[in-house]
């Protein structure tokens, strides 16, 4: 199948029955399921106990450990991965040649390698199925404002960002239902001096707030599903991430700018994001020896 244009519910399976699957995927399923979006038909995990425990949970008909039989079996539309970054080649290749299209937990994979490797499962042109990759926080009526200001030139050309995470977050942090989401209150435009406070005001109308989630994610990957398009974070739009990661990775190593595109088969840094590089992880022998 290349898209799914009917109005029938997507067939889903969810793969990985963690905290992620409970805590974001699960709550963003079932909403889309009572609007008649999806229809949860299946849950994948190593553990039997836990996966039929999920199952059960969630009033999903179908638990397995076999993630080949089950698509053979159920043939889903749609397979959501929620299991460890190591796994999630093997597991979005295998979604992929089985004919579903596949949204994955980020990170997506632990190389570019491994994901151009999915990229070439996937059926060539934009309908799918491909593999899109979870970045929930692209999504809602903050970060699309700000996207479209940009993409305007609103801004002028941007030069230079700077991200500075600061927080301690500890056991507490994680025991609530949820992480975090961004609504439009959470962003700040702040004016240079001379804008005119028509613009200024334009600039900061961010419209009906719809806070960032997987459910706003998930809602727009329907759609696209449907519509016969690229998700946003599918393809180039998804793999521009870890090739800006693996970006920084090789340039703080090798003390030398990196440029887009030149991290490629070949490259060290294409297959391992330390690259192979001296003294990328600790001298554990060393270690041993100072406490002999």
């Amino acid at each position: 199948m290349s898209s799914h244009r009917s109005t029938t519910p997507l067939r889903t399976a969810v793969v990985g029955t963690g905290g992620i699957a409970r805590s974001s995927h699960l709550p963003a399923l079932r909403a889309l399921a009572d609007a008649g979006e999806v229809e949860i038909v299946a849950a994948v995990d190593v553990d039997m106990d836990a996966v039929r425990a999920f199952a059960a949970g969630a009033g999903i008909p179908h638990a397995s450990t076999d993630l080949d039989a089950t698509l053979a079996d159920l043939r889903p539309d749609l397979v959501v991965l929620c299991t460890p970054p190591a796994v999630h080649r093997d597991q979005a290749v295998t979604a992929l040649k089985a004919g579903a299209w596949v949204w994955c937990e980020k990170p997506p994979c632990p190389s570019l390698a491994d994901f151009d490797a999915i990229e070439t499962a996937e059926k060539p042109g934009d309908a799918g199925p491909y593999a899109a990759i979870v970045f929930q926080h692209r999504f809602g009526s903050g970060a699309r404002h700000v996207r479209r200001l940009l993409r305007e030139g609103a801004f002028g050309r941007p030069l230079v960002a700077h991200c500075q995470t600061t927080w301690y977050r500890d056991a507490a942090y994680y025991s609530v239902p949820h992480l975090y989401g961004y609504r439009n209150a959470d962003w700040r435009i702040t004016p240079a001096p001379g804008v005119p406070e028509e613009t200024v005001a334009a600039w900061r109308d961010f419209g009906t707030d719809e806070p960032s989630s997987h459910l706003a994610q998930l809602r727009a990957l329907v759609a696209d599903i449907r519509a016969g398009r690229r998700h946003a974070t599918s393809g180039a739009g998804g793999r521009q991430t870890l090739e800006f990661i693996t970006a920084l990775y090789k340039s703080a190593f090798t003390d030398a700018p990196v440029r887009a595109g030149e991290i490629g088969p070949g490259d060290p840094y294409y297959t391992e994001l330390h690259g192979g590089a001296q003294g990328w992880a600790p001298d554990t022998a060393r270690k041993e020896e100072a406490h002999a």
